[in-house]
């Protein structure tokens, strides 16, 4: 049997932005969700998460997830035999960028949470087009069923970051760091300094890709990680 997987959704989306990549590893493996929410941050979520893990598991963090997959695999680095991020940050997020985010909780606050999230994830400056179309339709959807306090409260956490460019580099497993080419919140320059602190990454950088990279891109996505993890033990 493969090693359950556990799959952490980024900033306002949940299972459904990933249920391609879901379909694509049902056959293999278990697949567990953990939301990034709740009470506390980052760590927090990340301890919950190990209480409820099984044994030993592979890791898929997005986003927001990517930053409570490395917390995972820092507080139980012999759980985690492999560990994919796409997206993620080792350095705190700058205070201009911080500023900008203000005003979209502010945005998000008055009654126009949709039109924040979109102008967070970059979907506004994207061109119009049936893509486009379908991508904010699932965004919106996802955004209202999750609310302004998880906005709230999921934006702060980004924000509250801390520098973790020392710890990574206690990261023993082997992770797979993909950066989206269109990314506004994870540069893909993130994560190229982030494959030189952790002790065992290799780095793709997923051209055309954007903050959605799995509702954008889904088969390239389930591609790159089923090549990455391994196979299942198959018996006799």
């Amino acid at each position: 049997m493969a090693e359950p997987l556990i799959l952490i959704p980024t900033l306002m989306a949940d299972a459904r932005a990933y249920l391609s990549l879901i379909n694509a590893q049902l056959p293999r493996r278990a697949v567990h969700i953990v939301l990034p929410q709740g009470p506390g941050g980052v760590s927090d979520w990340a301890a919950r998460a190990l209480r409820e893990a099984p044994p030993r598991f592979c890791l898929v963090g997005h986003g927001l997830g990517a930053l409570v997959a490395a917390e995972m695999a820092l507080g139980a680095p012999d759980r985690v035999s492999r560990m994919v991020l796409i997206g993620g940050a080792a350095q705190p997020d700058i205070p201009a960028r911080i500023a900008d985010q203000e005003k979209l909780l502010v945005q998000a606050g008055a009654g126009s949470l949709g039109a924040a999230v979109l102008a967070l994830t970059g979907v506004s400056e994207m061109p119009t087009g049936a893509d486009r179309a379908a991508l904010e339709d699932l965004v919106l959807a996802m955004s209202f069923d999750l609310g302004v306090k998880v906005f709230t409260q999921q934006l702060r956490a980004l924000q509250r970051r801390t520098d973790r460019q020392a710890r990574l580099r206690k990261i023993p497993c082997p992770t797979l760091l993909l950066a989206a080419e269109r990314d506004p919140v994870f540069a893909p320059r993130q994560l190229e300094l982030m494959s030189h602190m952790l002790p065992n990454a290799s780095l793709r950088q997923v051209s055309g890709a954007g903050f959605w990279m799995p509702v954008e891109m889904p088969q390239r996505l389930a591609e790159l990680i089923s090549d990455f993890l391994p196979e299942p033990l198959m018996l006799e």
